[in-house]
């Protein structure tokens, strides 16, 4: 079960945590974080972001997989950057913040969302 945590946009006042997190995870969400609803972490209750990730326009991507796939139309979403800290892995963080991030961007049922996976690590 997913610890007590609260989950909302990231922003400017985030920054120095976002950091932290993309010095980790090898991302650049700091670098969005002027985007409204297209980072969102998930924090416990003293402030502390436990994890992150990014969710848009799947259209943003130009490749055949994506846009080939049957599934595919104009409100599909691509999700990236998923990244829980590793103090708090393995607590079903980042489930309860995908889940959330879908039914916010998803207001009118849920569309097709892609998971764009870029670690080599993970892949092979």
């Amino acid at each position: 079960m997913a610890k007590e945590m609260i989950i909302r946009e990231l922003g400017e006042g985030d920054a120095e945590q976002v950091r932290t997190f993309d010095v980790l995870s090898g991302d650049d969400v700091e670098g969005m974080l002027d985007c409204p609803g297209y980072a969102y972490g998930a924090f416990a209750p003293d402030g502390e972001l436990l994890a992150y990730c990014t969710i848009g326009g799947a259209d943003c991507v130009e490749t055949e997989m994506i846009e080939g796939h049957p599934s595919y139309g104009c409100d599909s979403l691509l999700l990236s950057d998923v990244f829980t800290h590793p103090r708090h892995r393995r607590q079903r963080i980042a489930d309860a913040l995908i889940e959330h991030v879908l039914e916010a961007n998803s207001p009118h049922g849920t569309p097709s969302v892609y998971l764009q996976l870029l670690d080599d690590e993970l892949a092979g």
